[in-house]
């Protein structure tokens, strides 16, 4: 299964890692209904630690355990305990990349299917003075990869 991620990401040899960049990579081109195109510098996304946790197939306590070499390209911090915030430094060349697990092309198709509903992404930025963040969260705030809670 062939995806889009950024340059740098092809010397990674970590596949969630690798998915997780892919994921946010995509959030933030406005691929498909994805509502926020041109999202590379200056634009701050916020996500659920747990999402993330999935999507790298590890437990992992804070943003800055990643992976090292991705850090040049993006920040990612801490908004709390349960929500992560990523932005890009920059604009990002893209490159395709194909996966080799089948364990990550079950979490990528998930995220595929998830990013064609209308219950991923919601915008902050509504009721929000332009400049502010913008927010990628299930609907009311739940993690996209929840057990329980979800329709």
């Amino acid at each position: 299964m062939k995806i889009e991620i950024p340059h740098f990401a092809t010397e990674i040899e970590d596949e969630g890692v690798i998915v997780f960049l892919a994921f946010m990579l995509r959030m933030t081109k406005g691929s498909n209904n994805t509502r926020f195109g041109n999202g590379y510098k200056g634009i701050r996304y916020y996500i659920h630690s747990s999402d993330v946790r999935y999507m790298l197939a590890r437990y992992i306590v804070s943003p800055e355990r990643i992976h090292d070499d991705i850090y040049a390209w993006c920040r990612i911090g801490k908004a709390s305990d349960k929500i992560w915030m990523f932005e890009w430094k920059g604009h990002v060349r893209t490159e395709h990349y194909e996966l080799k697990d089948p364990h990550f092309f079950g979490i990528w198709g998930y995220l595929l299917g998830r990013d064609y509903s209308d219950q991923l992404v919601t915008d902050a930025n509504r009721r929000i003075p332009e400049g502010q963040p913008t927010v990628i969260t299930s609907a009311k705030d739940r993690a996209c990869f929840a057990y329980v809670g979800q329709k």
